[in-house]
């Protein structure tokens, strides 16, 4: 007896890639559904909804406030690109 190995039909052929699509669409768009809450959870837990004051002095200060942070994340950032560009000097 001779072992066919390899032959498979072409209509198996088709239903088997078929499968492995409609797999590999469903677990992308499961991705992207999870990419989707991740940054709605991330949203909710670092950015608090913005109430704008009525007075001026409270609008000022809120000013301050998001100056102060622009000012921290800033910093950070020019540390994190300056830790980059070190990391890629050395390679």
């Amino acid at each position: 007896m001779a072992d066919k190995k390899g032959n498979v039909s072409s209509s198996r052929k088709h239903t088997l890639k078929s499968c492995m699509l409609a797999v590999a669409k469903d677990l992308l768009e499961a991705e992207a559904l999870e990419k989707v809450k991740e940054r709605e959870r991330y949203m909710d837990e670092n950015c608090p909804l913005l109430e704008i004051p009525h007075s001026k002095d409270d609008l000022v200060d809120l000013c301050t406030k998001i100056y102060d942070k622009i000012n921290v994340i800033d910093e950070e950032r020019y540390n994190l690109e300056y830790k980059a560009v070190m990391v890629c000097n050395e390679i």
